[in-house]
């Protein structure tokens, strides 16, 4: 019996199984839950409580800046990359 038969019959069983439908349900609200607060944090766009004159917030701040202009920089290059195919 081959690894992949094995793990497609144990996948189907645990499919099957109630308890463990109700435990995937719980465990996912319990981890959506957990993440929330974090979460509303970074959509207000307040990442940190630190004064704008400590060294971390500069450095933070930097930092936020640049992934920025990375992301728009990435994006742009795959938007060029595709007009050229």
């Amino acid at each position: 019996m081959s690894i992949s038969s094995t793990l497609e019959r144990l996948h189907f069983q645990a499919k099957q199984n109630r308890w463990l439908r109700y435990f995937t349900v719980i465990n996912r609200i319990t981890l959506a839950a957990g993440f929330l607060p974090s979460g509303m944090v970074k959509i207000i766009g307040e990442f940190t409580s630190l004064s704008v004159n400590h060294p971390m917030d500069h450095y933070l701040e930097a930092l936020h800046q640049q992934v920025l202009s990375f992301t728009i920089t990435l994006q742009f290059w795959q938007y060029e990359s595709r007009d050229q195919k």
